[in-house]
C-alpha cells in the first residue's frame, strides 16, 4: 500500500513543476494552414517553432480542416510551416 502511495506522489510531483512553472510564460497562437496556389487547406501540414539555433520548441499537426493550435514558449522563436510536396515556410511569431 505504502508503494502505491509513493509511486502516485512521485509521478504526480514529476508532472507538476512543468506545468505550474510553465504557465504564465506561455502564449496559444492559432490559425489555418492553406496552399497559396490555391487556397485549399492542408490537413496534416507541421507547424513547429524553433529557436535562433534552429532547435526545435514545441510543433503540432494540423487537424482535417487545416486548423492548428500551439502554445508558443518565446515570441521570439519562429514557425516553420512543412507539408509534404511544399517548400517549408517560416514566419516569425512576434509580440
Amino acid at each position: 500500500m505504502k508503494i502505491r502511495i509513493l509511486v502516485a506522489i512521485f509521478f504526480f510531483y514529476l508532472l507538476t513543476p512543468g506545468q505550474i512553472f510553465g504557465q504564465g510564460s506561455e502564449k496559444v497562437i492559432q490559425g489555418t494552414v492553406t496552399a497559396a496556389s490555391d487556397g485549399e487547406t492542408l490537413a496534416g501540414a507541421t507547424v513547429v517553432e524553433t529557436d535562433a539555433n534552429k532547435r526545435i520548441i514545441n510543433a503540432t499537426v494540423t487537424d482535417i480542416n487545416g486548423h492548428y493550435v500551439l502554445k508558443i514558449k518565446n515570441p521570439k522563436n519562429v514557425l516553420v510551416f512543412s507539408f509534404i510536396g511544399f517548400n517549408p515556410e517560416t514566419r516569425e511569431i512576434g509580440p
